[in-house]
């Protein structure tokens, strides 16, 4: 587990004293597109739902990008492994793996009862 989570979102701003578009100070988040292989439990999921997944990966490349009060990092990163931890929210990781797989069995049974109530 992360020593503490970030919230990814940002907001475009308008530097140039240009008069905002609709819809430019909403929360952007970046995004994770994965092709070939995905694993089965995130491609269950429906559209909009949130999840916590782990990934274990290697940082390949980084940069930093200035220009006047505008800073932008970026990062890449090799994804070795990745996996489904749970529904957003619900349980931590630590409390997810300190159960025994038949809980955690349940757990996922039980979390997809609830997901199909809503």
């Amino acid at each position: 587990m992360p020593n503490k989570m970030m919230d990814m979102g940002y907001k475009n701003d308008s530097s140039l004293g240009a008069v905002p578009e609709k819809g430019e100070n909403k929360t952007h988040y970046p995004t994770l597109h994965l092709s070939e292989k995905v694993p089965p439990e995130l491609m269950d999921k429906d559209i909009g739902e949130s999840c916590r997944i782990e990934i274990v990966g290697k940082v390949v490349s980084k940069g930093i990008n200035e220009e006047g009060d505008n800073r932008r990092e970026n990062l890449t990163i090799e994804i070795n492994k990745m996996g489904y931890v749970g529904k957003a929210g619900k349980k931590t990781k630590e409390e997810w793996l300190a159960m025994n797989d038949k809980d955690r069995e349940n757990y996922d049974k039980e979390d997809k009862k609830v997901n199909e109530d809503e």
